[in-house]
């Protein structure tokens, strides 16, 4: 019997929360036969983007991060591929029950931290807020 690690089975659940958020707004979803680079496009508008799903974890009281790799262990060792804007249009995560998409090109290498409380902004930043389904859509609409 094929059992899920507790990686996978938190993976999962990233991915079927996202994918859920996106089908209560109406957004249309296609999931591709085969994929490493992305787990599913969505369809806004007729412009389709490529989406890659990761789990998000607390810095600290006010930050969260996810890794913007993928790491691939086999018996050769631990090998990474890094995330291009040729290969995924956003990132996505789900904090506190909300799903988030951060634009692969504002993302670092090997992983985005995002900023819960925007009430204390700096300009580099990179802030929750910014990053919900409704506000990034409507920049690619």
């Amino acid at each position: 019997m094929f059992k899920l690690s507790n990686t996978q089975l938190k993976g999962r659940m990233t991915e079927l929360k996202v994918v859920t958020s996106f089908l209560q707004k109406g957004i249309n979803i296609s999931e591709p036969y085969i994929s490493d680079r992305y787990d599913f496009i969505i369809d806004i508008n007729g412009k389709l983007l490529k989406i890659q799903v990761k789990t998000s974890s607390s810095v600290d009281e006010n930050r969260i991060k996810f890794n913007t790799k993928n790491t691939h262990i086999n018996t050769n060792g631990t090998t990474y591929k890094n995330y291009k804007d040729d290969n995924i249009d956003f990132f996505a995560t789900i904090y506190n029950n909300e799903c988030y998409i951060i634009p692969v090109s504002e993302c670092g290498v090997s992983n985005c931290t995002l900023q819960i409380d925007a009430s204390n902004r700096r300009n580099n930043g990179k802030y929750l807020e910014d990053y919900t389904i409704e506000k990034q859509l409507n920049l690619c609409s």
